[in-house]
């Protein structure tokens, strides 16, 4: 059997060298991850004796490896020990290395059986690291003893630095972020929203402090598209309120003027009766002429007494009832202030605006006055969306129109691609009969 003066300076003695080398890291790794892992003082004693071995067969053979093959000289150059080493077969060191990788693997093979049986302390630290809530704990003294990667990455985005000095941390979060409940909401360059809370822990008899920070960039979009859609609807409902307000002033105003109409109408026939009174005595009851004549004077003398206040003219009334809800209206400077067109576009003005708050969310009318020869026409268009469907005509638009057909003119409607109205009226139009 070959001795290891034998074999040096060979291939044999080299690859036995590298793998004595190879197997000592192996063994001194397989020892760090037993103390990591926690895994008993048993398999400490053993890694570490393991280790031990390999260490042992490396020196060994780095120390064969220095001496000469075959010198001359051999008896009386080398001492008792280092022929005695020379002498021994090789395959000591092989059966050293064989017997190390053996421990080794079995090594190995009964550590994925205890990590997947226990909980380890690196496999605490891995699925802390893979949550995608950020988490850190503090001692009291501002340390730092644990941080996954998810507050690092934070930390780094907010301070340009790792979650390693709280008192700087707790400063950032004073000066930057947002308080909201018991947290405080951060925000990142990159437009994310983090929500941060601290609460305090016990382990082992010591307080620490949690600080875990949640990304609600999502809840926080929505939360923010609810506070405007909260506003809108308000607003909404403060123009509806105005368009109610004015709805029940416009019926008052109409009710009113069917008041004068009659009233009107009465009076012409108490006129035309005392007429006909005194053209023709001998068919005439004078008695009733009188009381009717007396309640009529009675009436007038009364409201008399309490005069209507004086009006504006209708068109310049109707831009005054727009504007109280919250609807502008652009007036061309050389439109008529008077006359059939004007009182329909009065009528116009207040029906668009109406449905300008309540259909198309507008603010703005805008109002284009042309004549063409005898014929003058208006265009009402507004600000707000467009219709979704053909406008079916009714309530006030069916009314505007027979006004209009009755002055003798046209009314167009248009919904494609926005609202318009027009009115065209020519003149001295010829009415309809």
């Amino acid at each position: 059997m070959s001795s290891f003066r034998e074999i040096t300076d060979t291939a044999l003695m080299y690859f036995l060298c590298f793998n004595a080398f190879l197997f000592f890291l192996l063994t001194m790794q397989a020892l760090i991850h037993c103390v990591l892992d926690a895994r008993g003082i048993r398999w400490i004693i053993v890694t570490s004796a393991n280790m031990g071995l390999a260490f042992l067969i490396m020196t060994l053979l780095v120390f064969v490896s220095g001496y000469s093959r075959a010198p001359e000289d051999y008896e009386t150059m080398y001492l008792p020990f280092e022929k005695t080493i020379l002498r021994l077969p090789w395959l000591v060191a092989a059966a050293g290395e064989v017997l190390v990788l053996g421990v080794q693997v079995y090594g190995i093979l009964d550590g994925f059986k205890y990590r997947t049986t226990h909980v380890t302390p690196i496999a605490v630290q891995q699925t802390v690291d893979i949550l995608p809530e950020g988490i850190a704990v503090i001692a009291r003294d501002g340390t730092v003893p644990l941080s996954n990667l998810r507050m690092n990455a934070l930390t780094q985005q907010l301070m340009e630095t790792s979650m390693s000095d709280a008192d700087r941390f707790y400063s950032y979060l004073a000066e930057h972020g947002e308080k909201q409940g018991e947290g405080s909401l951060v925000r990142t360059d990159s437009g994310e929203v983090w929500y941060i809370t601290r609460r305090d822990i016990r382990a082992d008899d010591t307080k620490y402090v949690q600080v875990t920070a949640a990304d609600v960039t999502e809840r926080y979009r929505i939360i923010d598209e609810l506070r405007a859609e909260n506003e809108h609807l308000l607003d909404i409902q403060r123009r509806m309120k105005a368009v109610t307000e004015l709805s029940g002033d416009m019926f008052v105003a109409q009710e009113e003027a069917t008041a004068r109409a009659a009233l009107h109408n009465e009076l012409g026939q108490v006129l035309l009766m005392g007429r006909h009174c005194l053209d023709h005595p001998e068919s005439t009851d004078a008695s009733m002429v009188y009381m009717t004549t007396r309640q009529m004077n009675s009436f007038l003398l009364g409201e008399a007494k309490e005069p209507y206040p004086e009006q504006a003219d209708a068109l310049t009334e109707s831009v005054t009832m727009a504007g109280s809800i919250g609807v502008t209206v652009d007036i061309p400077a050389d439109l008529p202030k008077e006359g059939s067109l004007a009182e329909l576009l009065a009528l116009a003005i207040r029906e668009c605006a109406a449905n300008t708050v309540k259909h198309a969310e507008g603010n703005h009318l805008m109002i284009t006055y042309t004549r063409a020869g005898t014929t003058s026409a208006v265009t009402i268009t507004n600000n707000g969306k467009p219709p979704k469907t053909p406008i079916d005509e009714s309530g006030g638009l069916l009314s505007l129109r027979r006004s209009t057909e009755a002055a003798g003119g046209t009314m167009v409607v248009e919904s494609t691609p926005a609202f318009a109205l027009t009115i065209c009226l020519p003149e001295n139009p010829e009415k309809p009969s």
